[in-house]
């Protein structure tokens, strides 16, 4: 799965990021051969990609993906859009 941010103007992806459960990738950083190519397509030199227990990064092909465990990446993201929410006055603190 690679998600995606795509820029009006251009319909070119910001950021990429593989989400995965598993820590196979960190250790065999060369099969995610479908985010290297998406990247290489985009124009993109940096990916996100989420395993299982490993944290990271590691470099393929001049991708530089950056290794994070889903359950933190998880985390972050949930804390982040609480943390906005409450700055903009969506949700009460």
């Amino acid at each position: 799965m690679v998600c995606k941010t795509l820029m009006h103007h251009r319909q070119k992806a910001q950021w990429a990021l593989e989400v995965k459960w598993s820590d196979r990738f960190y250790h065999n950083p060369a099969q995610l051969k479908s985010l290297i190519q998406f990247c290489h397509a985009q124009n993109l030199t940096r990916a996100g990609v989420t395993t299982r227990t490993e944290r990271g990064e590691k470099t393929v092909d001049c991708v530089t993906m950056k290794f994070v465990p889903a359950s933190l990446y998880c985390f972050l993201l949930g804390y982040d859009t609480v943390k906005h929410r409450v700055a903009h006055g969506i949700v009460p603190p």
